[in-house]
């Protein structure tokens, strides 16, 4: 990931994957409890945003609410989200990404 800009209340970013390479925004809504991370280069040939809530619980957990807007443009990539990937396939790693990274700072 490269930081491009930080302003109070978004951060543009560019994620790599590979030698793609992929440009964000991420704003804050609600300081600390809520963030929209926005595709912000309409070339390609899908897009979107994801909601973020954090949650705190009584226990002293954090719930992460997760809503994903997303917009596959061309059809064939399309045909690939829905029978080859999966159109959650993203978000699902997101989160187990996230629930590893809470578990190895337990251990």
């Amino acid at each position: 990931m490269t930081v491009e800009s930080q302003q109070p209340g978004v951060t543009r970013y560019q994620e790599h994957s590979g030698k793609d390479r992929i440009a964000l925004a991420l704003y804050e809504r609600d300081e600390g409890r809520s963030f929209e991370s926005e595709i912000t280069d309409p070339n390609l040939p899908f897009g979107g945003r994801w909601l973020i809530e954090l949650m705190p619980e009584t226990s002293g957990a954090t719930l992460v609410r997760v809503r994903e807007e997303g917009v596959v443009r061309a059809p064939f990539f399309r045909v690939l989200s829905k029978y080859v990937f999966g159109h959650d396939s993203t978000l699902k790693k997101y989160l187990a990404d996230l629930a590893a990274s809470f578990q190895s700072r337990a251990d």
